[in-house]
């Protein structure tokens, strides 16, 4: 097997297991004493608008964080908003699954499918795709610092990471590494 067929099958197991850990997301699974005491007040209801599948991935990110060793609050909180940007889309079961297979396909499809019309069936598209700035700017007017900013902003990110601001580029390696595993 060719080493393009293994990384994508990989893709595939990944997504597998996400869409299977959020057909029995319960609320209950969610620790919200435990969030809330991570989060700003502003940043907790950032996090409680996101949708239950996505709060129990962004859950499962923070403790991938947390359980790699000590970890700043900017991580934490990053960690646990990476995909808040998401949450403007109400991206729909169907959307998922025709991202991951348009992405897996043909990526530069899901390009030119996007648009940034929020009255359009292909916003989703488009919020997918600029999830990561979306959620920076609602991290930042929640009151976010702008370490947890620039990892929110920056968490797609697989090549050439910044270093600034201080501290960004080894969170960075962090957070990528918990997302790219839950």
């Amino acid at each position: 097997m060719s080493l393009g067929w293994r990384v994508v099958g990989k893709r595939w197991a990944y997504r597998a297991r996400q869409f299977f850990t959020r057909c029995l997301a319960r609320e209950a699974d969610i620790d919200v004493d435990a969030i809330r005491g991570v989060l700003p007040e502003p940043a907790f209801q950032l996090y409680q608008g996101m949708p239950l599948g996505d709060r129990i991935h962004a859950q499962n990110v923070w403790r991938m964080v947390q359980n790699g060793g000590p970890c700043s609050r900017d991580l934490e909180q990053a960690a646990l908003l990476h995909d808040v940007g998401k949450s403007r889309a109400n991206l729909s079961l169907v959307h998922r699954v025709l991202i991951v297979l348009i992405q897996g396909a043909h990526a530069p499809l899901l390009e030119r499918l996007a648009r940034d019309d929020p009255h359009s069936w292909r916003y989703p598209f488009y919020v997918h795709l600029h999830h990561a700035e979306i959620g920076a700017l609602l991290c930042a007017d929640a009151g976010c610092s702008p370490l947890t900013v620039a990892l929110v902003r920056y968490h797609e990110t697989r090549s050439a990471l910044p270093d600034s601001p201080a501290g960004l580029r080894s969170n960075l390696v962090k957070l990528i590494y918990g997302d790219d595993r839950c």
